[in-house]
């Protein structure tokens, strides 16, 4: 009889795994099967932290198969050799002696903090990867030991969670020395739209919005809201007037809401409201969009615009409306990191498989499939990239695989709808159109 604990990967038993750097490496036995050796690697960088096979290779040569297994862990210890050679700074873990002493009741939200080097796997109990900016979770408020604590690593930008008492202490002094430079330079758009005016010794530039990033300028689902990191919106119009400014605010997630995102907003907005700026009247924001011609682009409710600006760790997308009457403006504020790594994945489009993970097709993402269900109707479903192998249907989020089987259980068939060129029309004036 076999064992109720022990570990499977689909038919296979698991006979040996090792997990270095990013991914595990798994041998799986089953002599049932027709290839009864297995090799695989298995992540758990998914929604629901299980397991998933990725890259799976089956074959009837046990001894192919070790082989395969070893040169996939040897893969695993070169790229992470690889990483920590760009490390030019002292590998040692920090311990508790470095640090400014966590009493566990003070708020450590925003701040910089040192995690106990036991928590991480071997080949990462080193100073690179202990350092963390905290940036929310009940257990980061104080007085709650623990309770979660969410932060961002200061070198690999890897998102994660902890426990308050994973915790050593504050940030070391001089601990940061050579850690994190570099770690902003994604590519950026060079061009200058429309440059505001200088205060406090920094360039506000304002852009217009590439095509990938007009679909983040309308609410989310709650999963793509906290993959992305956004903390809210901001919307607003100018009256009867055309000359006046109201604005209501929406969290998003509130933990980001600090005070010092809320004071960077404030001097956007100020910033964008300063001279003829975008946000100064209806009149100056028509005046800016017939100037930047290519910030427009369309929806089913008519020509819009969208303009984008970074702050050091924000970034702010607006979508505009001049047209007299609704709102004019939505500004949706993210954490510029988290949603620059959201949408570079999500370039790869969405991929649509058959039971047997065998690709059938690829979307980009926010594009549309037709489902022709077994009963005769046919529905359009628009589709958001989650991950490699997640995805949301409609709204709904599903495992690729798990659409794929339940697609072909019911009977029903889906195919991806071609890209249409949408028709040129107004804007509607009504204020219920959008949110």
């Amino acid at each position: 009889m076999e064992q109720e604990n022990e570990r499977r990967i689909g038919p296979y038993k698991v006979e040996c795994s090792i997990h270095v750097g990013k991914k595990e490496v798994v041998l799986g036995i089953n002599e049932k099967e027709e290839y009864p050796f297995c090799v695989c690697y298995c992540t758990y960088n998914n929604p629901f932290s299980t397991q998933w096979a990725e890259e799976a290779v089956a074959s009837d040569d046990y001894l192919e198969a070790v082989q395969i297994f070893t040169e996939r862990l040897q893969e695993q210890i070169d790229q992470v050799r690889t990483e920590q050679k760009k490390f030019s700074f002292d590998m040692k873990p920090f311990t508790l002696a470095d640090c400014i002493p966590d009493n566990g009741c003070e708020n450590i939200t925003g701040k910089v903090v040192v995690i106990d080097p036991k928590v991480n796997r071997y080949e990462y109990r080193h100073s690179a990867y202990q350092l963390v900016l905290v940036e929310g979770g009940g257990g980061a408020v104080g007085g709650r030991r623990g309770q979660a604590v969410l932060g961002t690593g200061l070198v690999d930008g890897k998102r994660a969670k902890w426990s308050r008492c994973d915790i050593l202490g504050g940030n070391p002094t001089g601990a940061n020395t050579g850690m994190g430079q570099g770690s902003s330079g994604k590519d950026q758009r060079t061009e200058k739209r429309e440059t505001g005016k200088e205060q406090g010794g920094t360039m506000m530039e304002i852009r217009a919005l590439t095509q990938p990033e007009q679909k983040y300028t309308y609410s989310q689902s709650m999963q793509l809201m906290g993959q992305t990191g956004s903390i809210g919106h901001l919307r607003g119009d100018f009256g009867s007037s055309g000359s006046d400014f109201h604005t209501a605010w929406t969290d998003h997630r509130a933990q980001w809401n600090t005070e010092d995102f809320k004071a960077e907003l404030t001097e956007v907005i100020n910033q964008l409201r300063e001279g003829k700026g975008l946000l100064h009247s209806r009149h100056d924001m028509m005046a800016t969009v017939k100037r930047l011609a290519d910030s427009a682009f369309m929806r089913d409710s008519g020509t819009v615009y969208g303009f984008r600006v970074d702050t050091d760790k924000h970034a702010f997308l607006l979508r505009c409306n001049p047209t007299k009457g609704g709102y004019h403006f939505y500004c949706y504020c993210y954490v510029k990191e988290w949603l620059d790594e959201h949408m570079q994945k999500a370039v790869q489009g969405i991929r649509f498989i058959d039971p047997h993970y065998n690709e059938k097709f690829r979307i980009p993402d926010g594009g549309k499939i037709t489902i022709h269900y077994a009963w005769g109707e046919r529905v359009e479903k628009t589709c958001r990239f989650i991950d490699e192998y997640h995805t949301e249907v409609g709204g709904y989020l599903y495992h690729i695989c798990e659409f794929a089987e339940c697609m072909e259980k019911n009977g029903h068939s889906y195919e991806p709808k071609p890209t249409e060129q949408p028709s040129t029309k107004k804007a509607p004036k009504h204020k219920d159109y959008e949110r």
